[in-house]
């Protein structure tokens, strides 16, 4: 199966390991998948990569001289640049549950070991890289529902509203698609008095 046929086409990964080997074989796995790799040795430089360019994913060791990849994955999930890049942590052993529980609360996507198959490796990274498109997309709904939430252009005749896509709609059923709510109809005091009161005989 080809890249393109599995997503994977162009989509950049940051492999962040101090063991120059691991990182070279790993990197040259999933270019031959199509992904494009960088290749840092530690934490420090793995920042700086991603400021310079984006990745849509870090693999990075979780064992490594001065920062562990724990640690580093909290420093990652605080900045506002790489707060949302999806982070795969490995590990040559993972020690007990623990450990495996540290990798997963301190922000990691997901955690593995670095003795498994290419195919798992690859698997991983194209559920990784999946998953962080999704979270993208729910973001970015969100956001433009809470802008148009923030602001309704109304008809002043016929009380539609205006979409972000400059068609009209009525407000119910603008309501309903972009917040689930549905509107009940009653009638305030005012307009109860205004309007009974005229039919009033006396």
């Amino acid at each position: 199966m080809s890249a393109e046929d599995l997503g994977l086409e162009g989509r950049h990964v940051l492999v962040v390991d101090d063991d120059v080997d691991f990182r070279e074989i790993v990197s040259r796995s999933l270019q031959k998948r199509g992904l494009r790799t960088t290749v840092v040795e530690h934490p420090d430089a793995a920042m700086q990569a991603c400021l310079q360019e984006l990745p849509d994913l870090i693999l990075m060791d979780v064992w490594m001289p001065g920062r562990s990849g724990i640690q580093a994955c909290r420093v990652f999930r605080e900045h506002p640049v790489t707060k949302g890049v999806p982070i795969l942590l490995m590990s040559g052993s993972w020690r007990d549950d623990v450990q495996l529980w540290r990798a997963l609360e301190c922000g990691a996507t997901d955690v593995l070991a670095k003795e498994q198959s290419a195919v798992e490796l690859l698997a991983r990274v194209k559920a990784a890289l999946t998953l962080g498109r999704l979270k993208s997309q729910l973001e970015d709904a969100e956001r433009r529902l809470d802008e148009a939430m923030g602001f309704l252009a109304l008809c002043a005749s016929c009380k539609k509203v205006r979409t972000p896509d400059d068609t009209w709609e009525s407000i119910e059923s603008y309501l309903r698609r972009t917040g689930g709510v549905e509107l009940t109809h009653g009638i305030c005091p005012t307009c109860r008095d205004r309007l009974y009161a005229e039919r009033d005989p006396r």
